[in-house]
């Protein structure tokens, strides 16, 4: 019949953009708390330095002195982190639309 198969194809057209959404909203949780919980890091590193605390970097600053934290480097790692979390979330994206 084919009203049958109209309703069987809207069905799994549904299914199909539940799962994706589903996905979709996992993806960014996340890639949400690997942000965060790097923001986070470097937050709590630059206050350190701020405050001329000791941080789990003070080898470095020792050893190169505060170079070791160029502004460069910091945006180069920050960048290479976001590429990274887009990546993944868009492999995420594509084996949820596979499935």
């Amino acid at each position: 019949d084919p009203l049958d198969m109209k309703a069987h194809v809207r069905d799994a057209v549904l299914r199909s953009l539940s799962c994706f959404l589903v996905a979709v909203a996992a993806a960014v949780v996340i890639v949400a708390w690997i942000l965060y919980s790097v923001i986070t890091g470097y937050r709590r590193i630059f206050l350190a330095l701020m405050r001329s605390n000791y941080y789990q970097g003070r080898t470095l600053v020792r050893e190169l002195g505060m170079e070791a934290f160029h502004p460069q480097f910091g945006t180069y790692f920050a960048g290479a982190l976001v590429g990274n979390c887009l990546m993944a979330f868009m492999f995420t994206l594509a084996l949820a639309w596979m499935n």
